[in-house]
């Protein structure tokens, strides 16, 4: 009866031991919505940039996702790093310069690479408030199609550059393994403003996360 008792008290004290995070490999993934600062007035003036006068309308497919991997140094320090899809930016307008009468469409990317300090502060033994702070190497790619009554035009445009990240999140860890985020995330001067447009995107998102 000792021996039940004894064995039936040390499951009790393991389970109610912290999940918190600790020293070693983690993965995740995520998917979010994400929410892009520019809008149809900066695509307006990117375009008079380069000579061009136009009236434009802005619709974000932006359902964005995101995979990571990260190595925690300490039960409140990590070092995060992965891919992240921004989605996808489609336009459509009307010009009156450098000839009357035109339409354009524009399809405009962002993905990229990032790599992150992240910085964890305990609220309960499952539960902690996160903010990071990293580099991101993006990619925004455009293709401008113009057309008139004589013509059709294609102007393709990629911009590759490395800009600020940053961020703040909740994680939940419901056992030694899983747990799950819910994060926002800013992305800094995506792009060039005289070839695919620049601007900001903000994305929130929700994953889930394994540690090793």
């Amino acid at each position: 009866m000792r021996g039940s008792l004894l064995a039936i008290g040390v499951l009790g004290i393991c389970s109610a031991l912290p999940v918190r995070a600790e020293v070693g490999w983690y993965i995740g993934g995520a998917i979010g919505q994400g929410v892009v600062q520019s809008g149809a007035t900066d695509l307006d003036a990117t375009l008079a940039a380069q000579g061009i006068t136009a009236q434009s309308s802005v619709n974000c497919k932006c359902t964005d996702f995101k995979l990571y991997a990260g190595y925690g140094l300490n039960g409140w320090l990590a070092i995060e790093g992965g891919y992240v899809n921004l989605g996808k930016l489609e336009a459509a307008g009307t010009f009156t310069a450098p000839l009357p009468g035109g339409a354009f469409s524009d399809s405009i990317q962002a993905d990229g690479w990032n790599a992150d300090v992240v910085a964890a502060a305990p609220v309960t033994d499952n539960f902690s408030v996160y903010g990071r702070l990293g580099i991101i190497r993006a990619s925004v790619t455009a293709d401008i199609v113009a057309s008139t009554g004589f013509f059709t035009l294609t102007l393709p445009s990629r911009a590759i550059s490395t800009n600020t990240h940053y961020g703040v999140g909740l994680q939940y860890n419901f056992s030694r393994n899983w747990g799950i985020r819910g994060e926002w995330e800013k992305f800094s001067k995506l792009g060039d403003p005289n070839t695919t447009g620049q601007g900001d995107i903000d994305l929130y998102s929700l994953g889930a996360t394994y540690r090793f």
